[in-house]
């Protein structure tokens, strides 16, 4: 059996995509739905193999230094480079 990707995903999303990511990949769900305070995301960047925020997190840039990230990119630009350089198969989500 090959292993899956593990996953968090940050906050709450709508059920339907929750569903499928839960569906494709190891996936922690923040059931609290509370903003991850700094050590808690830096230690998921560590820990998972995607990290899926959400507009509403806070993503401090230092929490990416070391990581291979570059610094000085904003957080949107941050997490379009973890994005664009995962392991992770395309996930496509009907509505």
């Amino acid at each position: 059996m090959t292993a899956r990707f593990r996953i968090l995903v940050t906050r709450r999303w709508p059920r339907a995509v929750e569903q499928v990511l839960a569906e494709r990949f190891e996936t922690v769900l923040n059931e609290e739905d509370r903003p991850l305070d700094r050590s808690a995301l830096a230690d998921a960047l560590r820990n998972f193999d995607a990290v899926l925020p959400t507009v509403s997190d806070r993503l401090p840039e230092d929490v990416f230094a070391g990581g291979g990230f570059a610094p000085g990119f904003s957080a949107i630009s941050g997490w379009a480079t973890i994005i664009s350089t995962s392991r992770l198969p395309r996930l496509q989500v009907s509505w």
